[in-house]
């Protein structure tokens, strides 16, 4: 019998996709989606320079096309295991008030154009988390 899911934070409670739909990925195997409007672009996760007291969720930061955005990880952010060492990840980047900020993620799977199709991580939520 599996395990029952994590208690789901403010951050990831469900809130609609938007008009253009959500961006769907998953972290520990569950598929949870951004709202696709703020999405900026998807790279490969190459680490990124640890904050000093930062919040638990901040990664750290790394530069992305000569600027330097905060990069979150989502698994923290959800109070999930880490990934694996050796893992493969992705930073799903958004703009949120002018700032571009990473979203680190196991993997991104698709676009999602109905509401209910997965849960949408409240960004405002998250961004209360971290500042």
């Amino acid at each position: 019998m599996p395990a029952p899911p994590p208690e789901t934070p403010e951050s990831s409670r469900s809130v609609a996709p938007g008009p253009d739909g959500a961006l769907a990925f998953t972290v520990d195997g569950r598929e949870l989606g951004v709202p696709i409007g703020p999405v900026v672009e998807i790279v490969t996760h190459r680490g990124a320079t640890p904050v000093p007291h930062a919040r638990p969720a901040v990664e750290g930061i790394m530069a992305l096309r000569g600027r330097i955005i905060t990069v979150v990880d989502v698994r923290r952010g959800l109070g999930l295991p880490p990934r694996r060492p050796g893992s493969a990840a992705q930073v799903i980047v958004i703009e949120s008030a002018g700032d571009h900020l990473g979203l680190v993620v196991d993997s991104v799977t698709r676009v999602v154009g109905q509401p209910g199709e997965v849960t949408v991580l409240n960004l405002d939520a998250l961004l209360k988390e971290i500042s």
